[in-house]
């Protein structure tokens, strides 16, 4: 054979190799991406069906918050399986059918819940025009509220106070407070003169202050020992009482081993 036939025989082989392995590892990369996408799927249906259980562990209540999340998700996986499908892969591990009907039911379980707090249900509260609205210090009958989660580790306190002076809440509630906290609130206390106090160093101490008049109070146990909240009944200027409840569940939590409770 001569020896140019031999190159170009070679040089056809060398080509024909490449072309075929190219193949065979886009073939591969899109199984590996349909089985990725598969379980991501699988997922997020498994992760959504724990919702049905009532259990507080986190992993199961973490599920409960990021319904836009999942839902969008679904989508972009059912875009994506469609086109792996659309470009040419003919390995298919599921039936694109199967990705339309998860996101379907992800889209009609998750909205459920979500609808409420759309256009599509009328508002619980009616809006009030700011013009319409009475002044606070005009009238008797309202009350202004603040409620913060000063974050425990949090050593802003300064920043912090700044913060109630130019609020000037006729009731502060806080929440995360520690014995650190409680001390550095003190400069408060002449203007709040009726409080409850209670620091915990569980991220879970509370306190309430107030420039009305606490009729009566009670500090609740109700979900576990070391997770407060209290219940109190305040005196309006114009004489009314009002219930103000103050809670701090306890979230999901994995960094902490926090189970979820309400």
């Amino acid at each position: 054979m001569p020896l140019a036939a031999r190159d170009q025989g070679g040089a056809l082989f060398a080509a024909t190799f490449a072309f075929q392995s190219f193949a065979l590892a886009l073939r591969l990369t899109m199984i590996v991406l349909q089985i990725t996408l598969m379980l991501l799927m699988i997922s997020l249906v498994s992760g959504s069906l724990l919702n049905l259980s009532s259990h507080s562990h986190w992993f199961v209540r973490g599920w409960d918050f990021p319904r836009v999340q999942i839902i969008a998700s679904g989508w972009v996986l059912t875009l994506t399986d469609g086109l792996i499908r659309y470009f040419g892969s003919h390995d298919q591990l599921l039936s694109s059918a199967w990705f339309l009907v998860s996101s379907v039911a992800l889209t009609l379980w998750h909205g459920f819940f979500i609808a409420p707090y759309t256009l599509l249900y009328s508002k619980q509260a009616k809006s009030t025009a700011r013009e319409t609205r009475p002044r606070h210090d005009n009238d008797a009958s309202t009350i202004r509220v603040v409620l913060s989660n000063v974050e425990q580790e949090n050593e802003q306190f300064d920043r912090w106070l700044s913060v109630v002076d130019k609020a000037n809440p006729d009731i502060l509630i806080a929440v995360e407070i520690d014995q650190r906290w409680i001390e550095a609130s003190q400069s408060l206390f002449e203007r709040y003169p009726h409080r409850i106090l209670h620091p915990q160093d569980n991220w879970y101490g509370m306190m309430i202050l107030s420039r009305l008049p606490i009729v009566q109070y009670q500090l609740r146990f109700l979900i576990q020992d070391d997770v407060p909240s209290i219940d109190a009944e305040k005196q309006l200027d114009d004489g009314t009482l009002t219930r103000v409840i103050a809670v701090h569940p306890r979230p999901p939590e994995p960094l902490r081993g926090n189970d979820a409770t309400a």
